[in-house]
């Protein structure tokens, strides 16, 4: 993987019970490119109490190990933006990832738990082979 560089950008809109944000990233290592989008909607069903949510996300990388993908809950004390901290990781040359749930807002937005299933494909190049799962996840969030 090895990638030395790193290009972001965004985008949040927020239109009454309709909020839409957008990121687009660009890494480059010396010998390989790998790019994603990832796309976020949500919608008020219940103001301020209940929040529909949705997530697509593509990864793609010019090599056929470039995309590094975690499975599974990560170990404790891991940092769950970088992969390693998962118990099972995978490469691929794409990733696709649609998400969809709930969020329920307790306490404005310091207290949420929330809930969804997420469908997740990870593709090796040439082979047409992938890794396939359906991924039920529960959680809390708690700011203060």
């Amino acid at each position: 993987l090895g990638y030395r560089y790193l290009v972001a950008s965004g985008i949040q809109v927020s239109t009454g019970r309709c909020d839409f944000m957008g990121d687009l990233l660009l890494a480059k290592g010396e010998e390989s490119t790998a790019w994603g989008v990832s796309l976020l909607g949500s919608y008020w069903l219940a103001d301020d109490a209940l929040r529909l949510v949705g997530r697509v996300h593509y990864a793609n990388s010019d090599e056929d190990d470039g995309v590094l993908s975690g499975w599974g809950v990560p170990r404790s004390g891991a940092d769950v933006l970088q992969p390693y901290g998962y118990p099972v990781t995978e490469t691929g040359s794409e990733l696709y990832s649609l998400y969809s749930g709930l969020n329920v807002h307790l306490y404005e937005d310091s207290l949420i738990l929330s809930t969804g299933l997420e469908f997740r494909a990870l593709e090796e190049a040439g082979t047409g082979d992938s890794l396939e799962a359906f991924i039920w996840q529960t959680g809390g969030r708690l700011a203060f």
